[in-house]
């Protein structure tokens, strides 16, 4: 993975929404992999991760739950398998995230992007 560009990305990304992200996790699944099938609802804000060596699936923020109108994201390439970093911007306290950004390098083309952000209510 292209952890430091995926995090400028990231950067550039929230930084434009006027809500620039501070704090960066890349997904690592339990098994190794880094590797993920990536599904979000852009309506309520949220997103799962699905491991592509082992299928264990990840609640992005603990929104899994709360998915309504939940797609699988496909990049250009049509492809639809990815690294993944997560970017928060930290609310007043320090403590919770305000906005959510899920970035995604593509494992076939490089394309790097955010395929996904919401704001945490």
């Amino acid at each position: 993975m292209k952890t430091e560009a995926l995090k400028a990305e990231i950067v550039r990304v929230s930084t434009e929404d006027g809500h620039a992200a501070t704090v960066f996790d890349a997904l690592v699944c339990d098994c190794g992999s880094e590797t993920f099938t990536l599904f979000s609802d852009e309506k309520v804000g949220g997103a799962l991760a699905v491991c592509s060596a082992c299928e264990a699936n990840f609640s992005i923020y603990d929104t899994a739950d709360f998915l309504e109108d939940i797609g699988q994201n496909i990049c250009a390439c049509e492809h639809d398998v990815f690294c993944l970093m997560v970017g928060y911007t930290l609310d007043s306290t320090g403590e919770h995230a305000r906005w959510v950004y899920v970035g995604a390098e593509c494992t076939q083309c490089e394309l790097i992007g955010v395929f996904v952000d919401w704001e945490e209510v």
